[in-house]
């Protein structure tokens, strides 16, 4: 994979040459993006991105600034958000976008529906059962060569994962992504459109800085699932609710 540090100095470089003003659609406050108006690419053109990072974040950085900044600037953060933290509510079928300054609280940026989600309420437990884990994950590695578009990978399985596993770790299944079109195979698929966004502000972000909380419900509204049998997955959704009450708006 390139020198990450490398391609942010360059996508950096670009930005301030770009002289962008920060005008565009906000998303401050209690506003939303239910359906993007479309990719930040050319019209018929969603699918032609740069297959390098550093190539597609010159064409989705700017236009991610253009849309967003005004948002972080009424929230006080810097753009691009020093952290970026995603919400996935697999019953809601909602994705969100927080940011953040290196230290400081999250502020809203915005939500995307998810069009595609295989599996049910419950953790991934093996290869092939289709489902999406339950958890906090890092965002480990960004792919602008998708055959999805765009995706990005959550590092699944953690600690957490391996140490309540029933199958041996080279059974337990692994490449679970973010990504565009509308087909999920245990993956979030979100669309091109809204990938692109995402994409960009995660690859802004520092890399330690990345991460998703991947919930059965959004317990933030009172939603609540049945109660599961197993201790473990007891304990992941009291974690998953103590860290979402960092992201109200």
């Amino acid at each position: 994979m390139p020198d990450v540090n490398r391609l942010m100095s360059l996508t950096f470089a670009a930005l301030l040459l770009t002289n962008l003003a920060g005008c565009g659609h906000s998303v401050a406050g209690s506003s939303t993006i239910v359906a993007p108006a479309g990719p930040f690419t050319p019209a018929g053109e969603s699918h032609r991105l740069p297959r390098t990072l550093a190539g597609a974040l010159g064409i989705l950085a700017p236009e991610a600034r253009r849309e967003f900044e005004p948002a972080c600037r009424a929230a006080r953060i810097a753009w691009p958000p020093a952290q970026i933290t995603l919400l996935a509510f697999k019953q809601e079928k909602v994705l969100e976008a927080w940011g953040a300054n290196p230290s400081g609280r999250f502020a809203f940026i915005a939500r995307f529906p998810i069009l595609a989600a295989s599996g049910t309420a419950g953790p991934k437990r093996r290869e092939g059962d289709m489902q999406v884990p339950e958890g906090i994950y890092r965002i480990d590695m960004l792919n602008p060569a998708s055959r999805f578009h765009l995706s990005m990978r959550v590092a699944y399985p953690n600690v957490e994962d391996v140490a309540n596993a029933t199958v041996p770790r080279s059974r337990m299944g692994g490449d679970i992504y973010v990504h565009g079109n509308a087909v999920s195979a245990g993956c979030i698929a979100i669309g091109d459109a809204a990938i692109e966004r995402v994409f960009a502000l995660v690859a802004l972000a520092r890399p330690s800085g990345r991460r998703i909380i991947l919930s059965p419900v959004d317990f933030r509204s009172g939603a609540s699932t049945a109660e599961p049998a197993q201790p473990w997955v007891r304990e992941i959704y009291a974690r998953i609710r103590s860290a979402l009450r960092d992201f109200r708006q």
